[in-house]
């Protein structure tokens, strides 16, 4: 039976966007910091197999409620930095609220490291940037479009265990261009923005990475969506 949502947040809020950005054809995806389970189960409906993982076991426990009954969504408890995960082995990875939980050059680069090559990964970050009259202006947007949504839906709940990004979303930028170069970075309303990094085919990693037939619309479809400078890379 499906499981209503029953509270909204400044993370469910974008998930619909955030499914729009999923490339065709994924065969294995693995949501890293997947709190109750609640985008996990989305991936579900877009993905042939989903791996869903959390540090938190009270975490675990809700995803695991949330996805019952789903035989393709796997819920297992662990820190990325430091579980055994198999390398280069997801052709989706999605982060929600996670990478200011991690020490931010090191944790890309382990998410960068399980991607597929021609794989996609897709970050939703917090910002809370306030420096200049630019962001004052979008805080009090963001601000006057919550408390409307508050009035609609009702008060934003957040259960996971939640703490503020120490890094601006200026610094952000920089080091994704250094460790992921070719992302797009995007400020979005709610203190939120999205990052979108394609993993470039490279010959090393084409075999494994198109090692059946079934893989192969996956890498065809993620071979378009990439830069051009990166197809002739």
């Amino acid at each position: 039976m499906p499981v209503k949502i029953k509270a909204w947040n400044h993370n469910t809020y974008y998930h619909r966007a955030l499914l729009r950005l999923v490339p065709a054809h994924v065969e294995r995806g693995l949501d890293v910091g997947c709190g109750d389970g609640t985008f996990a189960r989305r991936l579900a409906s877009v993905c042939r197999q989903v791996t869903a993982m959390d540090a938190d076991q009270e975490q675990v426990e809700f995803s695991r409620l949330t996805c019952a009954g789903l035989d393709n969504v796997e819920i297992r408890q662990g820190d990325v930095m430091s579980m055994d995960l198999e390398q280069e082995a997801f052709d989706l990875v999605t982060a929600l609220a996670v990478v200011h939980h991690l020490p931010l050059e090191s944790g890309l680069g382990k998410l960068r490291s399980l991607v597929r090559p021609g794989g996609r990964l897709l970050v939703l970050g917090v910002w809370t940037d306030d420096a200049t009259t630019g962001d004052r202006l979008r805080n009090h947007a963001a601000g006057t479009t919550n408390r409307l949504l508050q009035r609609a839906w009702g008060p934003d709940r957040m259960e996971a265990p939640s703490i503020g990004p120490e890094v601006t979303l200026r610094e952000v930028r920089g080091r994704v261009a250094d460790v992921l170069p070719g992302a797009s970075v995007r400020r979005r309303l709610l203190w939120r923005y999205v990052l979108v990094w394609d993993k470039p085919l490279g010959s090393r990693t084409v075999g494994r990475a198109a090692g059946g037939r079934a893989r192969l619309p996956a890498l065809r479809e993620s071979l378009r969506t990439l830069p051009e400078g990166a197809r002739r890379g």
